[in-house]
């Protein structure tokens, strides 16, 4: 039995773990009433950095995807690796960005549809 689908298989199953972490955090902010605090000041100082974060997380990542998805097909690894564990990997990357995203707006002293 050959090992070349496994990994994206483990990263669609931690991918949709990450979705449905992304998806409480979004419930718990979005339960929080406008005017609600969420610690102390230096918590609420820390967590003004989500509106500044986010954005540069989701820009490395899909650099990074950029870069990884060329270098798999120009270095052939193809060959090792399924285009299906290419898929699970961007896809990863691209849940990590979400999970990134609304965990830091679960964790805003604001409502996360403002």
């Amino acid at each position: 039995m050959t090992m070349k689908f496994w990994p994206g298989v483990l990263m669609v199953l931690i991918s949709g773990w990450l979705m449905m972490a992304a998806l409480r955090a979004r419930r718990r902010a979005q339960a929080r009433r406008p005017g609600d605090s969420v610690g102390n000041d230096a918590t609420q100082a820390l967590a003004n950095l989500g509106y500044f974060v986010p954005p540069l997380v989701i820009t490395a990542l899909a650099i990074a995807a950029a870069a990884i998805t060329v270098a798999f097909f120009a270095t052939g690894a193809d060959q090792v690796f399924s285009t299906f564990d290419l898929a699970g990997f961007l896809l990863l990357m691209g849940t990590y960005g979400y999970w990134v995203l609304m965990s830091t707006r679960a964790e805003l002293p604001y409502s996360a549809d403002d």
